[in-house]
């Protein structure tokens, strides 16, 4: 009896210290028309420690960035691009298009080419404590 008592706890010590330790790798597609995103979501749920790929397509070229991580890309229409890291800090944090600064100047502009100077929140990023 002392022995199944035995067994037992040792099989219920694995199970609790294996459950939800489990490092995943996690894999999104970002569909961008127009500096839209067209994905059903714009936010990305994914746990501590998990391995983050973001699959990105876009009709016009733009660089992303991802905050808290400070993660930048230049994405072109010639291919899709890939950013791949791990979640190492937890929290929301913003994926963005940041503006052309090849086009940015210090001029006034006219309110529809202002927009093309600001930031623009594509989605959210989710990092969960396991």
């Amino acid at each position: 009896m002392k022995r199944f008592i035995l067994i037992l706890f040792t099989i219920l010590t694995i199970i609790a210290c294996n459950n939800g330790s489990e490092i995943k790798d996690i894999s999104f597609n970002l569909n961008i028309i127009d500096k839209e995103l067209i994905n059903d979501s714009n936010i990305f749920k994914v746990e501590h420690k998990d391995f983050v790929n973001l699959k990105i397509t876009t009709n016009k070229d733009l660089k992303i960035h991802i905050h808290g991580y400070d993660i930048e890309k230049e994405i072109t229409t010639d291919e899709p691009a890939l950013i791949e890291f791990q979640a190492k800090a937890t929290g929301r944090f913003n994926i963005t298009i940041h503006p052309d600064e090849d086009n940015h100047s210090s001029h006034s502009h006219s309110k529809s080419d202002s927009n093309e100077d600001e930031e623009k929140q594509l989605a959210v990023l989710e990092v969960m404590p396991k």
